[in-house]
């Protein structure tokens, strides 16, 4: 091998390194990002708001290795914390304004991030729950629903039947309670 390779696959080892001790778990990250753009530039589809994609990658970048450091995960060989010390520095930070509204905002954050960065949609996942191959869907094609709400409906008529029936059991035993004896008063013209 030549020496510039060693010398470039040593430095690609420091940057790597560098970059692992800064992020901690969150630097695997950024060939998951390379490989997902690479993958849609592969198949030849468009990134669609690349702004809001590269927010929320940057906003990922800063909410994971904030929460692997506030949720207790185990360190890197004992010496790293999970977070590195960007997610040891920014969950410090947090932790000391905020104290456990940090989790709040940190948890906050990566959600967001994931928005940003998916193409998950509530209205699509609406849509899908509904259609026939989703669960609603398919239950209603079924006729799941309908027979649990017929089942429901039965077994509460049931149940008010059962009440009136020992009502009515009740007031057989016992009588019916005496009418209050009303006094005649002579009126005196």
């Amino acid at each position: 091998m030549s020496p510039s390779r060693i010398g470039l696959g040593r430095s690609v080892r420091t940057a790597a390194d560098a970059i692992f001790q800064i992020l901690g778990y969150a630097a695997f990250l950024l060939p998951m990002a390379l490989l997902a753009v690479g993958w849609k530039w592969f198949r030849s589809r468009a990134v669609e708001s690349q702004a809001a994609t590269l927010t929320g990658y940057a906003l990922l970048v800063v909410s994971i290795p904030t929460l692997l450091t506030m949720i207790p995960f185990p360190e890197v060989r004992g010496a790293i914390p999970a977070g590195g010390m960007y997610g040891n520095l920014v969950a410090g930070m947090l932790l000391a304004a905020l104290n456990k509204g940090a989790y709040i905002v940190a948890g906050a954050l990566f959600v967001t991030a994931l928005f940003l960065t998916t193409s998950f949609s509530f209205g699509a996942t609406h849509q899908w729950a509904m259609s026939s191959t989703g669960p609603i869907g398919a239950a209603q094609k079924l006729g799941i629903l309908r027979r649990v709400q017929a089942r429901w409906q039965a077994w509460r008529e049931n149940r008010e039947q059962e009440r009136m029936r020992r009502q009515v059991e009740a007031n057989r035993i016992g009588g019916r309670k005496p009418a209050p004896a009303h006094r005649l008063v002579a009126q005196r013209f």
